[in-house]
């Protein structure tokens, strides 16, 4: 995937606050988008089981479940509004879940447990 420049300036400013003294913090990432357009929520999370993905108001296109060490270890496409997955197919631990529509694609940490 590729960015703009400005495209990515804005990525970073809306994901990063500047602490000073060079040193960048990570902004806490919104769990549920509240937007009309987009209403994505994932729950539960952290997850003991299935992990449900629900866009309100246009198809999940595609999902991506990325482990903690930047390996994808599921990029499975879809059209669907709503999709689970399996969270017991995966060792407990910390995930980014990238969930793709046809005019966004937002990236969530899930926990699963």
């Amino acid at each position: 995937m590729t960015y703009t420049t400005s495209e990515w300036n804005s990525y970073a400013k809306n994901t990063f606050s500047y602490l000073g003294n060079n040193t960048l913090a990570r902004k806490k990432q919104v769990f549920a988008s509240t937007t009309e357009e987009y209403q994505l929520s994932i729950y539960p999370n952290p997850s003991q089981g299935v992990l449900n993905i629900n866009n309100k108001n246009s198809e999940i296109t595609r999902i991506q479940l990325i482990a903690i060490n930047g390996q994808t270890i599921l990029d499975q496409n879809t059209n669907q509004a709503q999709v689970q997955i399996n969270s017991n197919d995966y060792p407990d631990g910390i995930y980014f879940l990238r969930v793709f529509s046809a005019n966004n694609i937002e990236i969530h940490k899930v926990v699963f447990e």
